[in-house]
């Protein structure tokens, strides 16, 4: 599955009730909780558990973990592309994988670039700033998402996943959720809206 593909199933389940810059609050939001979960269960793993990496690397529930956190990630991630009209292009799925450590500072480093970016979008004092200045933030943050999702590609590598099976399980898991599309009835902390 090709990002915008993706982008299409998740967008059937935004909640269509959100305003512009509801949606873009509710993203970021959700990209900072999301990339915390992956660092927040793999800190868990390496450090409470004592695990060596290659343990939990090859450990299915670790898997199943990772895979169901960056695939709501990448939710966040497509919704706010979108949210932006910024057409992805192609996605590298045979990004070599850094070491784990590296990946999530960097994982981490990326959503405070990109909350750095919608904050300045919202409340830097847009009357001083030219359309010049109001295209390069928007440019920033097409660039701080690209960033991130390149993060989820190398943490998918790492874990012996692509980014087709991540996406693929969100979708499958999101039409579980949500068949007909949003619907307020299904509200739980782990389902992006």
């Amino acid at each position: 599955m090709n990002f915008d593909t993706y982008i299409k199933h998740a967008l059937t389940t935004l909640n269509p009730a959100l305003s512009h810059d509801d949606v873009i609050y509710n993203c970021a939001f959700g990209i900072i909780g999301e990339a915390g979960e992956v660092t927040d269960f793999l800190k868990k793993q390496l450090f409470h558990g004592m695990r060596p990496l290659a343990e939990i690397v090859f450990d299915t529930m670790v898997r199943a973990k990772i895979k169901d956190e960056l695939g709501d990630l990448c939710w966040y991630i497509a919704v706010l592309s979108h949210t932006f009209a910024r057409p992805q292009g192609h996605i590298d799925q045979d990004s070599v994988a850094f070491f784990l450590e590296e990946e999530i500072l960097l994982l981490s480093s990326r959503v405070g670039d990109l909350s750095e970016s919608v904050r300045a979008s919202k409340f830097d004092d847009q009357e001083d700033h030219d359309e010049a200045y109001k295209e390069e933030t928007v440019h920033a943050l097409h660039n701080h998402l690209g960033e991130l999702l390149g993060s989820v590609v190398d943490l998918s590598s790492f874990f012996g996943l692509s980014l087709d099976d991540i996406l693929t399980y969100n979708v499958e898991k999101l039409k579980a959720r949500h068949p007909e599309g949003f619907t307020s009835q299904y509200t739980s902390d782990s389902t992006p809206q």
